[in-house]
């Protein structure tokens, strides 16, 4: 008995280290090679717990790989945007102006019947009023309404939705319809700058064409 609580105080607190050292993403919203970790790790966790003929060192060393590989692939990302969009996949729009994009709900195998429980969760009961949703890599929608601000202020001034055409020096192409805008148009601002869409680190751009550059430092 008191082997089995000495084995548990151990991997509890060496779990919330490796967590605590992983990030506080992980306690967040969850990427899917997060998620994998996240499981493999609790997984491997318990093990010890459960066998206490079990040595320490055969539960330690595969956690540690599991670490290793996430740290990597973590580093890795940050790097390469397209590796990021391979693993995590990207956001995409599903509403715009009122309007479903049935295309997108297909490929995120999203139903409607799981749209509208996201926008009640909102307290929104109206597609209409919908002015821009959207599903984040996590699987979480954002959405903003017509007519007032994201805090529900029908008072407020409502600001011009901000789209991300260019993320660490790649177009976001599913953008530039809701923009009003082409893939020319973009590179010819980017133009007037001297540089071109590898110097970017982000560039907004609204339904009028005002648009804002980050560069990369």
């Amino acid at each position: 008995m008191i082997l089995v609580f000495v084995r548990t105080l151990v991997v509890y607190f060496s779990v919330i280290a490796i967590m605590r050292f992983m990030g506080k993403r992980q306690i967040g919203e969850l990427q899917s090679n997060e998620l994998v970790t996240t499981i493999l790790i609790s997984n491997l966790a318990s093990l010890p717990i459960e066998e206490t003929d079990l040595p320490m060192t055969a539960v330690a060393i595969p956690i540690l790989l599991i670490v290793s590989l996430e740290v990597l692939v973590s580093y890795a990302i940050v790097k390469l945007p397209k590796l990021a969009q391979a693993i995590s996949g990207s956001s995409r729009i599903v509403v715009l102006d009122g309007h479903v994009d049935q295309k997108a709900l297909k490929e995120l195998r999203y139903t409607m019947d799981d749209l509208l429980e996201a926008l009640r969760q909102k307290n929104i009961f109206d597609l209409r009023t919908v002015n821009f949703a959207v599903v984040e890599t996590s699987g979480k929608l954002s959405v903003k309404t017509k007519g007032h601000d994201n805090k529900g202020d029908p008072g407020a001034e409502q600001k011009p939705i901000q789209f991300p055409l260019v993320v660490e020096g790649e177009l976001n192409t599913q953008f530039l319809e809701a923009c009003g805008v082409e893939k020319k148009w973009v590179l010819q601002q980017l133009e007037k700058g001297g540089t071109g869409l590898k110097d970017v680190l982000l560039m907004q751009c609204d339904c009028d064409r005002n648009y804002y550059i980050l560069w990369k430092a």
